[in-house]
């Protein structure tokens, strides 16, 4: 047997090993999901509205944005909330009120962990929600039990929802609840102070390399860049990269792919403010995306006014349309590798690079009609992540347990 042949022998025994562990989780999460009842705890009902809010409060990460504009968003509709830290380990005290609703924010993989971490009073007599993203339409069985450690989810996209309600037992509820958002401040800083280009159309994208720069696909943004074929100077594309340091060979990688082009890379980690800054003294969003759970980003580029060029699949065709946005056609495909934790076997889309060229050019040739899309494209957003709107909606979910804890 040639070297080869024994690799895919012992993949194959790989994957059937796993393909065999996760069934036999599923398995068990599922008796133990036949076992349980629906309960809303009574002290939901008897004590006045409040939310202790769980989860990594001060990162810089898309969960610890989700986080603070819990907090902020039931803050904004006068719902009482505790803030607890759990990077600070605020965790592992008893909260400073005691309140009857505990919003988790950490993803199904961490969920039980997270719970067994938290101090008792968080959870002894409360109604648990989670908040959890996840980037693809199937859910991992491994993490099937999760459910077991939350009352119901709060769902940051109709995509995700859709998801978990497949996964979910029925005594589980699994709810579509956007976060509430603001506009990105403005800043003074202008593209000089970036060291961009002063006249060219900039297209934008950002993303975090911690994760999965596979599935943030910045490989195909380059191809749609270069199939575009601008002249000299008339547009460059920009990646902000966060957390670039967890991964430097995909960095050389992109570098490699982008020889020759004018792409502007910066890697530098910066407050969330400086990267606003940069999305104010650019064009054009683009993010050729594989799957997306939300698409935070590019609702932020779009809340400035930016045009979006972004695969029209996943959790951004929520506050996406064809008239905000230039939604580039993909196809499904099934995923070749692991990358993290998405594994082999799952799927997510490629998209079409021929049209999204076809959109760059457009948007970099026609400033005028980038400007007015880019105007629909802030009202879409605005309305979309309405903080009052999204604050509203969660309270009236809190006041509907509230009744369903009293009859």
């Amino acid at each position: 047997m040639n070297p080869g042949s024994t690799a895919t022998w012992a993949r194959r025994v790989r994957l059937w090993q796993r393909r065999l562990r996760m069934q036999r989780a599923a398995a068990r999460a599922r008796d133990s999901f036949a076992r349980r009842t629906r309960h809303v705890p009574a002290r939901v009902a008897s004590d006045p509205l409040g939310v202790s809010v769980v989860g990594p409060m001060a990162a810089a990460s898309g969960m610890g944005q989700a986080t603070r504009a819990t907090v902020n968003t039931l803050r904004h509709v006068d719902v009482e909330t505790v803030d607890v830290d759990y990077d600070a380990g605020a965790h592992r005290e008893p909260p400073s009120r005691d309140l009857p609703f505990t919003i988790i924010h950490f993803n199904a993989d961490r969920m039980l962990e997270v719970r067994a971490a938290l101090h008792p009073s968080l959870l002894r007599d409360r109604y648990v929600i989670g908040v959890w993203f996840w980037e693809l339409p199937e859910f991992r069985a491994d993490w099937l039990s999760a459910f077991n450690a939350v009352d119901e989810v709060w769902a940051p996209s109709e995509f995700i929802g859709r998801t978990l309600r497949e996964a979910a037992p029925t005594t589980v509820p699994v709810v579509d609840m956007p976060p509430g958002l603001t506009a990105p401040a403005p800043s003074t800083e202008g593209r000089a102070e970036f060291g961009l280009p002063p006249d060219a159309c900039l297209c934008l994208s950002v993303f975090d390399v911690s994760s999965q720069v596979a599935r943030k696909h910045p490989l195909a943004a380059i191809a749609a860049f270069r199939a575009a074929k601008f002249a000299h100077g008339e547009a460059a594309l920009v990646f902000k990269c966060m957390r670039a340091d967890r991964n430097p060979q995909a960095i050389r990688e992109l570098q490699a792919a982008a020889d020759g082009l004018p792409l502007h890379l910066i890697t530098d980690d910066w407050p969330v403010a400086r990267v606003h800054a940069l999305m104010a003294c650019t064009d054009v969003c683009l993010s050729l995306h594989r799957a997306e759970g939300l698409g935070l980003t590019m609702a932020e580029q779009m809340w400035l006014g930016k045009p979006a060029v972004a695969t029209a699949w996943s959790g951004n065709v929520d506050f996406m349309t064809a008239d905000d946005s230039c939604l580039v056609p993909a196809a499904l495909v099934r995923i070749d590798r692991d990358y993290g934790p998405y594994l082999e076997g799952g799927h997510w889309a490629e998209a079409d690079i021929p049209v999204a060229a076809a959109a760059l050019r457009r948007l970099a040739t026609d400033p005028g009609a980038a400007r007015a899309m880019g105007q629909r494209a802030r009202a879409r957003v605005s309305h979309h992540f309405d903080r009052h709107s999204r604050g509203q909606q969660m309270r009236h979910r809190l006041l509907a347990l509230q009744r369903e804890a009293a009859c």
